[in-house]
């Protein structure tokens, strides 16, 4: 049978050869996921911006992977309360020091009930000694604090005028739950040289001078020349 070119035959020639080409070339440029090799895929195949936040499941990036984040990328209901640096359970990290004021000069403040203020003794000719002093001059007069922590502590360098007194009393909140025992340093007056002495906080705020500093057996009745506050500290309640 002899073969005759129709335009019929050229036609679905033409279409066949479409067909068949668009077809390849459709399956040649779509990549299937199956299609791609595990850990294949770098940085440099991805178009700029082509990974969104809404194509990165939740938690599944680590902080060793995120760069370049500033305050305004953070949500601020996402953090929790940051506390006060400068405040600690609500107390200044560094409370001011309250003074131990002069003692009064028409009575004992101590047996009146006032805190924070030295005592004073009463004289056989009426008149009123201070118990006991700041030292004075270039060094820290005496004054306490309680910090953070409700721990209480005591400072300063001072002198008595008698062999050991009570020095003053804590007011209520910076006294110890039972009474405390402290080591101290000083010099009795008439000495040359420094010695050890004992000052006790007592439960209800008195601080007091159980043993002046002296190298003698039986220190004298006439007091410290100086005797220091530095070391004392206690927790409160």
């Amino acid at each position: 049978m002899r073969r005759h070119l129709t335009f019929a035959n050229v036609c679905s020639f033409i279409a066949l050869t479409v067909a068949l080409g668009t077809g390849g070339a459709y399956a040649a440029n779509t990549v299937f996921s199956a299609d791609i090799v595990d850990g294949e895929v770098k940085t440099a195949d991805l178009g700029a911006s082509a990974v969104t936040a809404a194509k990165v499941a939740p938690e599944s990036l680590s902080t060793g992977r995120i760069f370049g984040l500033t305050g305004a990328d953070v949500v601020e209901s996402t953090l929790a309360r940051v506390p006060d640096a400068a405040k600690l359970g609500g107390v200044a990290a560094k409370p001011t020091a309250t003074l131990v004021k002069p003692g009064a000069t028409d009575h004992d403040a101590c047996a009146a009930g006032e805190t924070g203020r030295f005592c004073t003794i009463r004289l056989v000719d009426d008149g009123w000694l201070e118990a006991a002093a700041s030292y004075g001059g270039d060094y820290q007069a005496a004054r306490f604090y309680r910090d953070a922590f409700g721990v209480v502590h005591l400072e300063g360098l001072v002198s008595t005028a008698i062999n050991a007194p009570t020095l003053f009393v804590l007011p209520a909140g910076s006294r110890p739950a039972a009474s405390r025992v402290f080591a101290t340093v000083g010099r009795e007056i008439g000495e040359q040289e420094a010695a050890a002495g004992r000052i006790d906080v007592k439960s209800d705020g008195r601080v007091v001078v159980m043993q002046s500093p002296s190298r003698d057996a039986e220190p004298g009745p006439y007091g410290s020349d100086y005797l220091t506050l530095d070391g004392i500290s206690f927790r409160t309640g």
